[in-house]
């Protein structure tokens, strides 16, 4: 599968920070020299406090609700496709042609360029960069925070006039100091005021009772084009390129020629803001950036049937087979293994959602996948450790405003006790030892396996009788076959959660469904 991260483009932003760095002081009349030192936080008393540098953020509009704005997967790889061209663009330095302003790029990735310039020039790069964005099909919104050589050691002065009470309202601490991280929450501050002020859909321009985009049905229909608008006209003619390009590039008919289901897998970092905000120095910052950028940039490379849809930043958004396929794991297994890998080489912990469907339109299945992936990163923060949440759908789609009042409408009441039909999410480790049982349980026949799933319908006490004679059944056949007994562990079968007790059993079952053979012959 041909690389879709960005993630090539950061150890070159990271090599050449200094060097651009540099520039945009001496074009600011500062000291160029000091631009390593202030890389590493050191020499604050001999950096000048003059306040005419700018540190500038463009951010991508909606980026997934645009991305998904057709429902057609070609259109959806143009999209993705267009946007990384625009990270790329950013870090190579291609908006400085011919502007006469020097910047300096610290980060670009996922639709988003955090970088320094002089602050006189910084109105027109954040216009260059916009235009350029547009031109890749987005909109975007801009933000600059006037800061000076020394404040990118030793961290922002306080806010002053009304933005402090703003800044109050947003829980952001408005105090100044705490270094880079500091001066970046700053920034965020100002580019979400900006966020707010701007319309709140940026495509809703065709009057009232015009013909609209036959794909995104959102904006005007072109003259030129046949039903559809030059928004999604453009994407689609790079979704074409990208497939002509790239010959081992997949379409959703090529997962499915392998697999009956396809999964829709939502990844998004934990506490990544706060990590950030905790970086002392430009260079930690530019590090850590680096890390989180390549880690979720490269983390599907080698996957190789799979459709990318948005790898950069914190988040990762692709489909692949559910099941099995050659030396390709399930879809489970695989999730798990990447988040071990996103925990090993950016060093933070993530949330994943993984919806297993069959019919469901893709934009609709990832925003699915995108609630189980915030319900996951719910139990990171209680949990402190990477965490899955998924859900099998054999047909239709669930009705329910959230995931979370889906499964609480799933309850068994047997005297006093509530019992919960599942213990999703799951932190990993739990995950994988789920995992490893769900392997076991491939063991007992479909049959038996779909009244297992019901069973707890009746009852706690009952279903321990009927649970415990379908595995003695089962002990008896393996040992007859010389084969391993059967014994889900006892948090499987109950657990006290949030007040309720919980079963992981149909949990187990739906897992059972789609991790391969190969895997339980390992």
């Amino acid at each position: 599968m041909p690389r879709f991260g960005t993630g090539d483009n950061v150890p070159a932003m990271e090599g050449r920070l200094e060097e651009r760095l540099a520039a945009v002081l001496s074009a600011a009349g500062h000291d160029a020299s000091a631009a390593p030192r202030i890389v590493r936080g050191e020499a604050v008393a001999s950096l000048s406090a003059t306040r005419n540098l700018a540190l500038l953020v463009v951010d991508a509009d909606a980026i997934q609700r645009s991305i998904f704005a057709s429902p057609r997967p070609v259109t959806i790889l143009g999209a993705s496709a267009l946007l990384r061209k625009w990270d790329e663009a950013v870090g190579s330095g291609l908006h400085e042609e011919g502007s006469g302003a020097p910047v300096a790029p610290i980060y670009a990735g996922g639709g988003t360029a955090l970088l320094i310039t002089v602050l006189e020039h910084a109105p027109s790069v954040a216009t260059r960069l916009c235009e350029r964005l547009r031109e890749h099909t987005f909109s975007g919104t801009s933000a600059v925070l006037p800061v000076s050589p020394r404040e990118l050691v030793e961290g922002p002065g306080a806010f002053g006039g009304g933005d402090t009470a703003a800044a109050d309202a947003l829980g952001i601490d408005a105090q100044g100091g705490g270094g880079f991280g500091r001066i970046v929450t700053h920034l965020m501050f100002r580019l979400r005021a900006a966020k707010g002020a701007a319309r709140s859909h940026p495509f809703l321009q065709s009057p009232f009772g015009g013909a609209r985009c036959g794909q995104c049905a959102l904006r005007p229909r072109s003259k030129d084009l046949e039903g559809a608008c030059d928004v999604c006209d453009r994407r689609l003619r790079e979704g074409v390129r990208e497939r002509r390009a790239h010959t081992d590039a997949r379409s959703f008919e090529d997962l499915l020629e392998s697999a009956r289901r396809l999964a829709f897998v939502c990844v998004d970092g934990r506490e990544v803001g706060k990590r950030l905000a905790a970086c002392r120095t430009l260079g930690e910052y530019a590090a850590l950036s680096g890390r989180l950028h390549r880690a979720f940039g490269s983390a599907l490379d080698g996957v190789e049937h799979c459709i990318p849809v948005l790898a950069g930043g914190d988040d990762l958004l692709f489909v692949v087979p559910a099941t099995a396929v050659g030396s390709q794991p399930d879809c489970l297994t695989l999730t798990a293994r990447l988040l071990r890998r996103i925990e090993a080489e950016a060093e933070v912990g993530a949330g994943a959602g993984v919806l297993v469907t069959s019919g469901l339109a893709a934009d609709l299945a990832f925003e699915h996948a995108r609630g189980l992936c915030n319900e996951a990163k719910t139990a990171c923060k209680e949990a402190r450790e990477s965490a899955v949440d998924f859900e099998v759908l054999l047909g239709g789609s669930p009705l329910a405003d959230s995931w979370a009042a889906l499964r609480d409408a799933e309850v068994v009441v047997e005297g006093r006790t509530r019992l919960k039909l599942t213990q999703k999410p799951y932190v990993l480790s739990r995950f994988e030892d789920l995992l490893r049982r769900a392997r076991q349980m491939r063991a007992l026949p479909a049959s038996q396996l779909v009244g297992l799933r019901e069973v707890f319908r009746d009852g706690l006490d009952v279903a321990r009788l009927v649970l415990a004679y379908q595995f003695v059944r089962h002990d008896v056949l393996a040992k007859a076959l010389g084969g391993e007994p059967l014994r889900p562990s006892e948090w499987v079968l109950s657990a006290e959660r949030d007040g309720w007790v919980a079963t992981a059993l149909p949990d187990l079952i739906d897992a059972s469904r789609i991790v391969g053979a190969e895997e339980a012959a390992s």
